[in-house]
């Protein structure tokens, strides 16, 4: 299913599987991979993903939101947000949907949960180190 949801779209792209590949800095050996049944790594479906501008899920089933947009509205994210982007060292990204999926939560919380939050993802941070 992931092979025939990327060859779909390369084909809306105007692009081969091949120069895709090429673009993300992928083996071809990868590509056959994938055509023979191979499941994406998931930094590699990350990355497929967000040169598509899809989901993750709509790659790998080709069934659900198609794009993060339909997902959820970027303007509801978060207070003075209005687009899923990230600045990182003076670069923009966009907010994977886990992210966006935890910036809906946290404002929905209330303070004192949005503390307990916030204390319990230092806690992760700091036992991942």
């Amino acid at each position: 299913m992931f092979f025939d949801q990327v060859q779909k779209l390369c084909a809306e792209k105007g692009i081969s599987v091949t120069k895709l590949a090429e673009e993300l800095g992928l083996s071809s050996s990868t590509t056959n991979g994938w055509k023979n049944g191979a499941e994406p790594r998931p930094a590699t479906l990350k990355k497929v993903a967000d040169y598509f501008g899809v989901t993750t899920e709509y790659l790998l089933t080709g069934e659900g939101p198609k794009t993060i947009a339909t997902n959820i509205q970027n303007s509801n994210v978060i207070q003075n947000v209005h687009a899923p982007v990230m600045i990182k060292n003076g670069v923009e990204r966009e907010l994977s949907e886990q992210e966006i999926e935890l910036l809906r939560i946290f404002k929905q919380l209330d303070v004192k949960r949005r503390v307990q939050l916030m204390s319990y993802a230092y806690k992760l941070e700091e036992e991942s180190k």
